[in-house]
């Protein structure tokens, strides 16, 4: 091949060889520009609010009596909401989850966008194919509001913002979720914040008379003639769409004095039901519907008072008494029932004007088996339980049963004694000891006394039989000894016979005086002799 015929082949393969590579890049593009509009695919999450307002000042609720006399209505939803409640409503946030259940973040979303709703919510971007699960972070909630979610679309015309997605809500109304095979830009839902009182009354009069009502039934206020704490009690439910109960304290002042409070009921229809059957359920607007036979409860009552009223249960509590514990599979026998005053003892069992009472005394306990004694009331029957007696003080109803121990045998001592004939002598003097665990500590009286053949005006040595018994049976006995002696003899003259001449007194005592009488002679003596012979002279 010459050299030009050389050169015209390398100029046509040269741009052959760039044409081939330029086609192998197209043909690897689509697939990596497709890659590429997927992953720039979004979704945004719409939140629609409907917020129960003030009418005419349109402002949120402050505390639960301003709901009183005013009817039902939602509000915000669509138009753009303003002041008090614009700024609550941003403050909202929302927590959103993936599908593994993980926390993606805390928001607050914007509020309102330019091509769908001014007043709507709007969480995102999130990447589309991916279910999310949206829940409302119950402590942004404003005070005294509670919140869920429903299934409404917002009928936004497509045309207009496009096609959207209806998130499916968890049966608590409490989370809203959208499926990842959802393909549409914007996954809705509705968001609600209410809010509703529970009204607790001390009894069904007061429950009945609460409010103040017009010739229609619709409220027009509280009844002035009830105090707010100790007649009733408002509450409203709390931002985790939870029924909140009175506290004991304020329980115990709505209650009547000595009874204690129990739970909580109202009627719906002629039955009674307990307030936990009161639930968030969409909210709490269903209650308009749970009426009563007793009026307490109505439609127009709940809708123009936002509340609904329950009754304290109360009553004075009641110890029962069982003769023993139960035998297997059957109940224990019943020996009393004693109704007791709420905070109050069997010995103190009297209102506070000290003249109405109950019965204060314990009833008598079951016989003790052979060989015990009766030990105490308990609340166990095995005795592991707390004590009970007269001082006792009862705050509910209370199951008692007797519990016994061994018996512990009486205790007696006796003295012996020696006495003379004819001497009186009182035999109970001779116990020493008498007394019993259980029975008391001064049992002399009690004791028993055989005395045989005991007579105290015949010398001798008797046993006198003394013997003790106690009150489950069990005795005891001891012996005294008694010697009962002769009376010493005495000896009397006789008639007609000489009194023998006394002797001088012997010892100590007798020698002095003889010494004296001695001493008296001589210095007689002496003086004499004296005489005799001054005369001589």
């Amino acid at each position: 091949m010459s050299k030009t015929m050389e050169r015209v082949v390398s100029f046509l393969i040269a741009p052959l060889l760039l044409v081939g590579m330029g086609l192998l890049a197209v043909t690897q593009l689509p697939s990596a520009h497709a890659e590429d509009n997927d992953s720039e695919k979004t979704l945004r999450i719409e939140i629609l609010p409907e917020i129960f307002l003030k009418p005419g000042s349109k402002e949120l609720f402050a505390k639960p009596e301003e709901t009183v006399g005013v009817r039902r209505t939602m509000d915000v939803y669509g138009g753009a909401p303003k002041g008090q409640v614009l700024e609550a409503w941003k403050k909202v946030a929302f927590q959103v989850f993936d599908e593994e259940g993980n926390l993606i973040e805390t928001t607050t979303g914007t509020v309102g966008d330019k091509n769908r709703w001014s007043a709507g919510k709007y969480l995102g971007p999130y990447k589309q194919g991916k279910a999310y699960t949206v829940k409302v972070d119950s402590s942004t909630l404003p005070e005294g509001y509670h919140s869920w979610f429903t299934a409404l679309s917002s009928g936004y015309p497509e045309a207009r913002g496009g096609k959207t997605d209806l998130m499916t809500v968890s049966k608590d109304s409490q989370s809203a979720t959208n499926a990842a095979t959802n393909s549409n830009p914007i996954a809705e839902t509705r968001f609600h914040m209410d809010t509703v009182q529970i009204a607790y009354a001390k009894n069904p009069q007061v429950a009945k008379n609460l409010f103040t009502v017009d010739a229609e039934g619709k409220v027009t206020g509280l009844n002035p003639n009830y105090k707010v704490g100790t007649d009733y009690v408002l509450k409203s439910i709390d931002k985790d769409c939870k029924v909140v109960l009175p506290t004991p304290a304020e329980a115990d002042k709505l209650a009547a004095e000595v009874y204690k409070p129990g739970k909580y009921y109202f009627y719906y229809g002629k039955k009674p039901f307990p307030v936990s059957a009161v639930k968030c359920y969409e909210g709490f607007g269903y209650l308009k519907n749970w009426k009563g036979d007793d009026q307490v409860n109505t439609n127009a009552k709940f809708k123009t008072s936002s509340v609904f009223t329950v009754m304290l249960d109360q009553k004075i509590p009641e110890v029962t008494f069982y003769k023993g514990a139960p035998q297997e599979g059957q109940e224990p026998e019943v020996l009393a029932t004693q109704q007791v005053y709420y905070r109050h003892s069997l010995s103190g069992n009297c209102l506070n004007d000290g003249i109405t009472c109950l019965p204060k005394e314990l009833p008598a306990a079951p016989t003790a088996p052979a060989g015990q004694v009766f030990k105490e009331w308990n609340t166990k029957a095995d005795g592991s339980g707390q004590s009970f007696n007269a001082e006792t003080v009862v705050m509910a109803d209370m199951a008692v049963y007797p519990v016994y121990r061994p018996n512990t045998p009486p205790v007696l001592e006796v003295k012996d004694a020696t006495i003379t004939v004819g001497d009186k002598l009182n035999l109970r003097s001779l116990i020493t000891k008498a007394f019993d665990e259980e029975d008391g500590a001064d049992l002399a009286a009690k004791v028993v006394i055989e005395k045989g053949n005991f007579d105290s005006a015949k010398p001798g040595t008797y046993k006198v039989k003394f013997t003790l018994t106690d009150m489950n049976g069990e005795s005891v006995s001891a012996t005294a000894k008694i010697t009962v002696k002769e009376a010493a003899k005495t000896q009397t003259p006789q008639p007609g016979s000489k009194v023998k001449q006394q002797m001088p007194p012997t010892g100590a005592a007798g020698i002095s005086a003889l010494g004296i009488a001695l001493a008296c002679v001589l210095a007689g003596i002496a003086a004499t002799a004296g005489a005799r012979m001054s005369r001589k002279r």
